[in-house]
């Protein structure tokens, strides 16, 4: 009894190595890039004959944390959306109209599902906040976004 168990477990776990093993994703051959950007310089243009996969677009975790007695307060949550793409306007932080959410700094599961696939000669604008939905602001510090431009 004790070994069919044990052929039983071990069949599983080979079943679960087995699945994950080719379950690896593949990244595609290109040109793997970092670009840091600001508020100031937030919009890109996928160059022609090349494409675009995003990864990751992430920036600080909190900011403006501040000591109260024996501990600090939870700081202001740092958040990344898309402000156009294509010229068409996806945030309007002044008419509190928010698009997609790239990053946000707690709560991380709420980002937007990566990997984002721009085509050629696409354009796309981002927007770095600081603080609470209905209140955000511009947040003068840098985000990165991580790429990998692919020829087409």
């Amino acid at each position: 009894m004790k070994s069919k168990l044990n052929i039983i477990v071990v069949t599983l776990l080979l079943s679960v190595w087995s699945f994950s093993s080719n379950a690896q994703t593949t990244i595609p051959k290109g040109k793997a890039q970092l670009i840091e950007f600001y508020n100031t310089n937030a919009k890109f243009t996928v160059p022609e004959g090349k494409t675009w996969i995003i990864y990751n677009v992430f920036s600080d975790y909190v900011a403006n944390v501040k000591k109260e007695g024996k501990g600090y307060s939870d700081g202001d949550e740092i958040r990344i959306f898309t402000k156009s793409i294509n010229g068409k306007a996806k945030t309007d932080l002044a008419n509190h109209f928010y698009g997609p959410l790239l990053y946000k700094s707690k709560d991380g599961f709420m980002n937007s599902c990566f990997p984002i696939i721009f085509p050629e000669n696409t354009t796309f604008e981002l927007v770095i906040t600081i603080g609470q939905i209905g209140d955000l602001k511009l947040y003068d510090k840098s985000g990165y976004i991580n790429i990998i431009e692919t020829d087409n």
